[in-house]
């Protein structure tokens, strides 16, 4: 099994075993130890997200190519989730005041879904650490030239990327100045 799979794997279970932390937290707090229900979610929120942060940042650490700016795109995300997730709480209550227990179980949810999601985001490859890492593995490598994605390895002149179509040819013209070798004849 490559890395890779083992990490989505990983990633798979997480999201249930994020579940039942939450709710075993929730139950200890508020049946062993007496807490209030509120009390309660809000810390099993708290927990759960901390709990969920370190374990997702362990298992892409090593995928992750990290730079200042990815580290401080992690604290920005973390604290706009949790500010996020408090406006949600304070929109649920503000819609019924009774409705506390469920604006914090969604705030939950929500921090959860935009940690996620908004980690992918920072954590993506770019354009030049994409063409790097391509470079780093030698050989020549064949870019769109409408939009500059690798088809090195692709089976077909079409670019997943913008969709143009391009003939042999055109393309191996098109990259000839870029990756020696690769003239068309």
């Amino acid at each position: 099994m490559s890395r890779v799979l083992f990490r989505l794997l990983l990633t798979t279970t997480l999201t249930p075993a994020t579940v039942v932390v939450f709710t075993l937290i929730y139950l200890f707090f508020a049946w062993a130890m007496g807490w209030t229900q509120e009390q309660a979610l809000l810390l099993a929120d708290v927990v759960t997200g901390l709990l969920l942060a370190v374990v997702w940042i362990w298992i892409w650490y090593r995928m992750v190519r990290w730079t200042p700016t990815r580290y401080a795109g992690v604290a920005v995300v973390f604290v706009g989730a949790a500010i996020v997730a408090a406006l949600v709480h304070q929109f649920v209550v503000a819609i019924h005041p009774y409705f506390t227990e469920v604006g914090l179980v969604l705030a939950g949810l929500c921090w959860v879904m935009l940690w996620t999601a908004g980690t992918g985001f920072v954590w993506r490859e770019s354009r030049a650490e994409r063409a790097e890492r391509l470079a780093n593995l030698g050989g020549p490598n064949l870019a769109c030239p409408n939009c500059g994605y690798n088809l090195t390895g692709l089976h077909q002149a079409r670019c997943p990327e913008c969709g143009t179509e391009y003939t042999l040819d055109g393309l191996f013209a098109a990259n000839a100045d870029q990756a020696p070798g690769l003239e068309s004849e």
